[in-house]
């Protein structure tokens, strides 16, 4: 088609996973399968991809006029002005071929029958911990490049991170979120100050504190950190931006821990999604004396992967399988009815739905497509929507060669 149509040769390559997510942030990669899940339910976890300092502008795109409409419109809680800035951001995208879009994301998974209690929420992270069974085994991902929270940038991280960590606000299965670590949030416009609840604890039994958060949130936006989601934290904190662009230090970020349990913090504009974000991976605490005593992998080994939710890890077999336990210094226990997770580390989506169809998984969210239609007609098949996209990522620094890669 694309010769026909536009007189140029593509040829198609395939990757390993975390193989391909790498290349296609550099120079050699020039057209590329891309998909994104809203990180949460707002039009600018999307319009944000493309500006040009994000993190996740994986494609290299820069247009300043796409860059004033997006930032402009993010922070306005006029919502017509607001659709309108955007609608012209679309427009300056398109024309431009920022990226080529594809189809919605939709989450087809596979699922047991009598499997109950799971949660999938439209932002693609899965909860495990109602299932009506003691022990489950899923697959939702290969190999995790990373388990740290600041770090991580994938849907199956979040999975995992979300089922060891937990921040100010934590997730329900339905997708609403009530608070987590916080007995109590309150602001005044955009000031907010927060008290923890007394009885939290990381999994070694030292307290969860104030100054946990802190740290964490200071971490993410350091440029130091580097981390893809850095733009999170510089875009929800007040002076988020000036941190992360170098302007100033990270002990400057717009957060303060008053003392261990009283926490506070100055965001840039009256979000309507701070809740979401709270309970987001990237926004989870970290200890630390954990992090900097080993920062290039304290979260590789169970050891020192300390964590303050409702799971803890207890094997990390790489290529393998994961398995978490319960967390049995998690505040709210009861609430967690399954005592074992394991996940299996799989990519050959084949040998996936062989091991699903064998009764050894009880849940898969991937399988060859070709298999689709004839899923499609059982009852362990289930189609969840998503706020996702799939689209062509177009690398606007790269040469004249039409190489693609999926």
């Amino acid at each position: 088609m694309w010769k026909e149509q536009l007189g140029i040769t593509v040829n198609l390559s395939s990757m390993e996973w975390n193989v391909f997510l790498d290349y296609r942030k550099g120079p050699d990669s020039q057209i590329a399968r891309q998909g994104w899940l809203a990180d949460y339910a707002d039009a600018s976890s999307f319009f944000d991809l493309f500006v040009s300092d994000s993190g996740t502008n994986d494609g290299h795109y820069n247009n300043p006029e796409y860059d004033e409409r997006v930032k402009d419109a993010k922070f306005l809680t006029d919502q017509a002005e607001r659709a309108r800035l955007y609608h012209e951001a679309e427009e300056i995208l398109m024309n431009d071929m920022g990226m080529i879009p594809l189809v919605f994301y939709a989450d087809d998974v596979l699922i047991q029958q009598g499997y109950e209690g799971y949660g999938v929420t439209a932002t693609g992270n899965k909860y495990f911990w109602e299932v009506n069974q003691p022990e489950t085994t899923v697959c939702v991902g290969s190999q995790p490049a990373t388990l740290d929270p600041n770090l991580n940038e994938t849907v199956d991280g979040m999975i995992y991170v979300t089922h060891m960590f937990e921040g100010l606000y934590r997730p329900n299965n339905d997708g609403t979120f009530e608070l987590g670590q916080a007995a109590e949030v309150k602001n005044d416009g955009t000031k907010y100050t927060v008290t923890l609840r007394d009885d939290i604890f990381w999994s070694d039994g030292e307290p969860v504190t104030a100054y946990d958060f802190e740290f964490s949130w200071r971490r993410l936006v350091d440029p130091a950190t580097a981390s893809s989601y850095g733009y999170i934290g510089a875009d929800f904190f007040k002076n988020g931006a000036d941190v992360l662009d170098g302007t100033i230090s990270p002990e400057e970020l717009s957060v303060k821990a008053i003392d261990d349990k009283t926490l506070e913090f100055e965001i840039a504009a009256e979000f309507t999604y701070v809740d979401e974000l709270l309970a987001f991976p990237s926004l989870m605490p970290l200890r630390q004396d954990i992090v900097e005593a080993n920062p290039e992998a304290w979260s590789t080994v169970p050891e020192t992967l300390i964590t303050n939710g409702r799971y803890v890890m207890e094997t990390i077999a790489n290529e393998d399988k994961l398995v978490m336990v319960k967390n049995d210094k998690y505040w709210d226990p009861d609430s967690t009815k399954v005592e074992t997770i394991t996940y299996k580390l799989m990519s050959d989506d084949n040998a996936i739905l062989a091991a699903f169809k064998n009764n050894e998984l009880d849940l898969i969210d991937t399988f060859p497509s070709d298999e689709t239609v004839s899923l499609e007609a059982t009852p362990e098949f289930h189609r969840f929507g998503n706020l996702g996209l799939y689209y062509l990522q177009v690398n606007h620094e790269a040469g004249s060669t039409a190489d693609a890669e999926e």
